[in-house]
């Protein structure tokens, strides 16, 4: 499969989206059985590449009170049937993230 471009790597970042502790992940989706990655994008949410797992969503919009609807809403969106766009995988849900199947795009 032919891998997408990413637009969202030119957006900015908010400052406090620039690091993250591993207790967050382990919090929400348990021991990450490999290496976690910051990665590119997300203006208000984090993203994280999590090795063996998927990408964690971490939604922190909202002045860090989280969107609490924003994980429904988007796992809702992801589940409809597309048929000219590939959407990962939603492969765990909770109040404050997603975990997604990553999805593979170009530089």
């Amino acid at each position: 499969m032919a891998t997408l471009h990413n637009p969202e790597r030119a957006w900015a970042r908010v400052a406090a989206l620039t690091s993250f502790d591993v207790g967050e992940v382990e919090r929400r989706i348990g021991p990450a059985p490999g290496h976690v990655e910051l990665l590119s994008g997300g203006l208000a949410n984090l993203n994280l590449q999590v090795v063996g797992r998927g990408v964690l969503r971490i939604y922190r919009s909202n002045l860090g009170q989280g969107d609490l609807g924003g994980p429904a809403k988007e796992a809702r969106l992801l589940s409809l049937p597309w048929q000219r766009l590939r959407v990962p995988r939603v492969l765990q849900q909770g109040s404050d993230f997603l975990l997604l199947e990553h999805v593979p795009h170009s530089e």
